[in-house]
């Protein structure tokens, strides 16, 4: 029998459960899962609060009105275009 018809008749693999985890696998879930968690909180922490307070941060370019239209470049389209 070949191992394709093995692989159909599901005598060639078994899908894990989380029964089948050793520690090794708990271990690197729980790392995982505190990785993901400590990034978003990271994340959420620092876009609440960025701490830059300098006033020529590049933030507060953006952020100012004035300085944006008098940097932003007007296109005039030539005459007898």
């Amino acid at each position: 029998m070949s191992v394709f018809l093995l692989h159909l008749a599901g005598a060639a693999h078994k899908h894990p459960t989380w029964a089948d985890f050793g520690p090794v696998e708990w271990v690197a879930v729980v790392v995982a899962g505190l990785a993901g968690l400590w990034t978003v909180w990271r994340a959420v922490m620092l876009t609440l609060n960025p701490g830059e307070s300098s006033p020529d941060h590049i933030k507060y370019s953006i952020l100012n009105d004035e300085l944006l239209q008098a940097t932003t470049p007007t296109f005039r389209v030539p005459e007898g275009t």
